[in-house]
C-alpha cells in the first residue's frame, strides 16, 4: 500500500493511538490535532483519504475538514467519526463522505477505508468479462478477507484495550496536575 491517509483529531491519545494503527496497515500517516493544522497540511501535500472528527475543539469542524478536502482532493475518500448525538449521517452523504460514529471499532474503519479506495482506484476502469476462474479467484478472495477481517477484529480489540489504559494513564496523570495546581 501507498495510500496517504490524513488523520484529524484533537485528542492527542487517540490521534497517536489511530495513527499507530493505520501506519501498522501500511499506510503513509498525517496528522494533525485541528482544523488549522489540517488545513496547513492540505496545501502543502498530497492524500488519497481523510478521516477527521466531527468536534475539533476549535471554531472549525470535522464537516469544514472535510469540504476543504474535497476542494482539494476532489473524489477522495472522506470519513468522518464522532461520538454527538447529531444526525451527521445525511450531511455526509450529501458530501460523498461516510460516517462512522464513535466508539470507533477499528476492524470496521479499515474495512471501510479500504473499501473507499478501492472504488476511488477503480473509477474509470472497465471491468473485465466474468469467467469461472473469476468466480474462483473472488471465493479465495473473499476467504482471504475473512481470514483478514478476524486478524484485524483481534487487532481492534487490542488496540481498544490500550486505548482505554493509556486514557485511563493520561486521565490519572491530569488529575495528578490539577491537585499539583491546587496545591501552589
Amino acid at each position: 500500500m501507498d495510500e496517504t491517509i490524513l488523520l484529524v483529531e484533537d485528542e492527542p491519545i487517540f490521534r497517536r493511538n489511530l495513527a499507530l494503527f493505520l501506519k501498522n496497515e501500511g499506510y503513509f500517516v498525517a496528522d494533525a490535532g485541528g482544523g488549522a493544522a489540517a488545513l496547513k497540511l492540505m496545501s502543502s501535500s498530497t492524500f488519497d483519504a481523510v478521516i477527521s472528527d466531527f468536534r475539533l475543539g476549535n471554531r472549525d469542524n470535522g464537516l469544514d475538514v472535510l469540504t476543504h478536502f474535497e476542494q482539494c482532493f476532489p473524489g477522495k475518500a472522506k470519513i468522518l467519526v464522532s461520538g454527538t448525538l447529531t444526525n451527521l449521517k445525511r450531511r455526509c452523504e450529501s458530501m460523498g463522505a461516510l460516517f462512522i460514529p464513535k466508539p470507533i471499532q477499528l476492524d470496521n474503519l479499515l474495512i471501510k477505508l479500504k473499501s473507499l479506495l478501492a472504488k476511488q482506484s477503480a473509477k474509470g476502469k472497465l471491468a473485465p468479462a466474468s469467467t469461472t476462474a473469476d468466480a474462483d479467484a473472488g471465493h479465495q478472495w473473499r476467504a482471504k478477507v475473512r481470514q483478514k477481517s478476524d486478524t484485524l477484529r483481534r487487532k481492534s480489540e487490542n488496540l481498544q484495550r490500550r486505548i482505554q489504559e493509556n486514557w485511563l494513564r493520561y486521565s490519572i496523570a491530569q488529575e495528578k496536575m490539577r491537585q499539583l495546581l491546587a496545591r501552589q
